[in-house]
């Protein structure tokens, strides 16, 4: 491999109907008292709002409204209105700032079908989101539950909090470190072993730790969805913490075995790059885009494998370049087509050439982003651009001749 430097960075984000990959919603349920207390949870990013100045600030916000079905007859309506404002420009297009909130409700035992929609502050736009379906019912055996998917404080001696990552249930994929709670039903002990399983191998074997019993309460505070357990000695529902259990994990689903009388329990959950850069949808483009630090007989050789596979022959590929060997994910990975991204975004020519093929894109892609970039005019009026990165002591002098931003690399020093 040809050199590719990279520093490495994370970002966060997903994907859910109908705001790309900038809304999630998630719906949990907890049993206690012979009703069940529903918390929906929500978050968007701010990019996805309309923000409209005053004075100093930039201010938004939405209304989020559900009706919840039974047989076909509307039991119960709320909403939720929240509002947000900032000092910062920039924060109003930013995909990694997000806008929490959650609706709180009780259920008996039951099928119940939830329809949303989501109202933007100065907008005309209202939002159908996707229908859901749930059925709530009482578990009289030993039963694992959907696990809830958290972020735990750098220090537990220090500060109990534990938030809600809020990713409509999904267990991220990604550098950060994410845990996981599983509720268990009917179970007799405080302490528990669980193994986790991905492709058919055990990962690991965890001890959890017993966090209580009975509903924990659910509460937006410090525009972050915080859980606060207890332990309540007649609910029948324990939750155990299985500690920073995402960086074992990779893409697709994994299994939470408990083992408890010589028999096995199990419940699933998805493991999901939230945040995977757009060109890794196009496996073979991905691929491709070696050439600037490969040979052009190795991606080749890449290329004329099976099709099926060239995703996961690519994470082979990074894999073996990757830093972080104890975590699944491949963070060199991740910065390269990253890059390849902002390429695509930032050096496209109108709509015939994407910005990761031009001359631009291949060296922002190599370096990433430059220290410095001088604009300037040759002696045919012809616009210069020269990158400068000050680490790697070069210099990268590109040329528009057609004056439609299609710059091509001149030398480089």
């Amino acid at each position: 491999m040809r050199t590719l430097l990279i520093f490495i960075f994370t970002a966060n984000l997903y994907l859910a109907q109908p705001f790309g990959n900038a809304f999630h919603s998630e719906i949990n349920s907890f049993y206690e008292d012979s009703v069940f207390t529903v918390v929906l949870s929500y978050k968007i990013s701010y990019d996805k709002l309309i923000f409209l100045k005053n004075n100093s600030y930039y201010e938004s916000g939405l209304e989020y409204s559900i009706e919840v079905y039974k047989d076909e007859r509307v039991i119960l309506r709320d909403s939720d209105i929240k509002r947000v404002s900032t000092e910062n420009y920039n924060d109003t297009n930013s995909p990694d700032k997000f806008l929490n909130g959650l609706i709180n409700f009780t259920l008996p035992v039951g099928e119940f079908k939830f329809i949303s929609e989501i109202a933007l502050h100065n907008s005309d736009r209202t939002i159908r989101l996707t229908d859901k379906e749930i059925k709530l019912q009482f578990e009289d055996t030993l039963k694992l539950l959907k696990p809830i998917c958290i972020i735990e404080p750098v220090d537990r001696n220090t500060d109990k909090k534990l938030l809600l990552t809020n990713n409509s249930g999904l267990i991220s994929y990604s550098a950060n470190s994410h845990s996981v709670v599983i509720p268990v039903v009917n179970y007799p002990y405080n302490s528990a072993e669980f193994a986790l399983i991905q492709n058919d191998s055990i990962l690991l074997k965890s001890s959890a730790l017993f966090l209580g019993s009975g509903a924990p309460e659910i509460k937006l505070s410090d525009h972050e969805v915080q859980l606060q357990f207890k332990n309540n000695l007649t609910e029948k529902t324990k939750y155990f913490l299985i500690s920073e259990v995402s960086q074992f994990l990779d893409e697709g689903e994994v299994l939470f075995r408990l083992r408890f009388n010589e028999n096995q329990y199990e419940v699933s959950a998805k493991v999901v790059w939230l945040d995977k850069p757009r060109v890794l949808y196009d496996p073979q483009y991905a691929i491709e885009l070696l050439n600037y630090i490969e040979s052009a007989d190795f991606v080749e050789s890449m290329l004329s494998a099976d099709e099926d596979n060239y995703y996961n022959d690519l994470k082979k590929y990074w894999g073996k370049y990757d830093r972080e060997k104890s975590t699944a994910f491949i963070e060199i990975m991740n910065e390269f087509y990253s890059r390849a991204d902002t390429a695509d975004a930032e050096f496209g020519i109108a709509q015939s050439v994407r910005g990761s093929d031009t001359d631009r894109g291949m060296i922002f892609i190599k370096y990433g982003r430059p220290d410095s970039v001088e604009r300037t005019y040759n002696e045919t009026n012809e616009t210069v651009e020269i990158w400068t990165y000050i680490k790697f002591n070069k210099k990268f002098v590109f040329e528009d001749k057609t004056g439609l931003g299609n710059f091509t690399l001149l030398n480089h020093k």
